[in-house]
């Protein structure tokens, strides 16, 4: 089944997503992602849609226009690589990820090996929880 949803979207690089995952081995009654509502008012509308969203660093631009945000000194936490880490790289953001949702440590490793870095994150925690105690020392 994991392979079916992957080759369908899930997997992909893209925000485009057709799919909203729902766990991370279970998938059923799938509900519609913003992949499939997208492509259903790009094909009534005839135009394209803007992505503003992960990865697209357009909304990390507007913040750092308006308030004073240092990208060196600002970590990234996200649960998927293909767009949380990434989103932090193309931002110059420290990335870190967190193996309690999407993606999975072997996959990162696989980019990795592949030389796609922009999708390796600097830093990983099997748990949130994992970085809170860290903050504590």
């Amino acid at each position: 089944m994991r392979a079916l949803v992957r080759a369908s979207g899930y997997g992909s690089s893209s925000w485009l997503s057709p799919l909203l995952p729902l766990g991370t081995d279970r998938v059923s009654h799938l509900p519609a992602g913003t992949g499939s509502l997208a492509a259903a008012v790009e094909t009534a509308s005839g135009r394209q849609a803007l992505v503003v969203g992960k990865p697209s660093p357009y909304m990390f631009e507007c913040i750092t226009e308006h308030f004073s945000v240092d990208p060196a000194r600002t970590l990234m936490v996200g649960d998927r690589l293909e767009t949380d880490i990434l989103f932090g790289h193309r931002c110059g953001m420290t990335t870190l990820l967190t193996l309690t949702g999407v993606s999975r440590l072997e996959e990162a490793q696989a980019y990795l090996a592949s030389g796609q870095h922009d999708l390796v994150p600097h830093y990983y925690v099997e748990s949130i929880a994992d970085l809170m105690e860290g903050l504590e020392d």
